[in-house]
């Protein structure tokens, strides 16, 4: 399953080590908070799954910019005249005998991957409910368009344009010598089951922030 947001152009800008920009009642009724630490896809994920409309994305490039560029910004945001980038993002879901144990939203990817001693996984990948393939690997990436410069591509992976509306597979090092990336619709379900080996364990990443082992 799938949401969007909206992500302005790429912010760089001086701020002080809070990183809190407050008291723009003025041109709305909110308050942006940036978070260095947690970065652009934590803040994304905050103001998706809030239900806000204002979606921004933030980036401490070397080129830095003063604050006032950046509330000119968020002005001609809220006016509609700024550029709009449509982004789709992944619902990620972890089931224990048919329970749900783990929720998240999802900018860039998801992985499934071993952890602790390096071994192998066995993971079956279901298109809706339909087997569409198993791979043997050190794991797993199931990317949005925007995740594919990222994990995917060091995993060898295609490099997708943001405003795609698709799903981007790539498995993790394949004991294979034909594993490729697969490409879904954006409308796709994908499930992954692992089977894990004795004296390992597996992990689910989301996004390098969240994770939680896989049982």
């Amino acid at each position: 399953a799938h949401g969007y947001i909206n992500i302005l152009p790429a912010l760089p800008a001086v701020w002080n080590k809070t990183g809190k920009v407050t008291g723009m009642k003025a041109m709305g009724n909110f308050t942006v908070d940036f978070n260095w630490k947690e970065g652009k896809c934590q803040a994304a994920k905050i103001v998706s799954n809030a239900g806000a409309e204002l979606k921004v994305r933030c980036n401490r490039g070397a080129m830095e910019i003063a604050k006032e560029e950046l509330l000119d910004t968020l002005k001609a945001y809220l006016e509609g005249t700024a550029a709009v980038s449509r982004r789709l993002m992944l619902r990620v879901t972890v089931l224990r005998k048919g329970k749900k144990v783990f929720n998240a939203t999802s900018l860039n990817e998801a992985v499934v991957s071993s952890s602790g001693i390096a071994k192998v996984i066995s993971l079956n990948l279901f298109l809706d409910k339909t087997l569409a393939g198993t791979f043997r690997a050190d794991g797993m990436i199931v990317a949005t368009p925007t995740g594919s410069t990222g994990y995917s591509l060091s995993a060898g992976g295609p490099i997708l344009s943001p405003q795609m509306r698709c799903i981007l597979m790539t498995p993790v090092c394949p004991h294979s010598l034909f594993s490729r990336s697969v490409v879904f619709d954006e409308e796709s379900e994908l499930s992954v089951t692992v089977k894990i080996p004795l004296d390992c364990s597996c992990v689910l990443t989301v996004d390098g922030e969240e994770n939680i082992d896989i049982q």
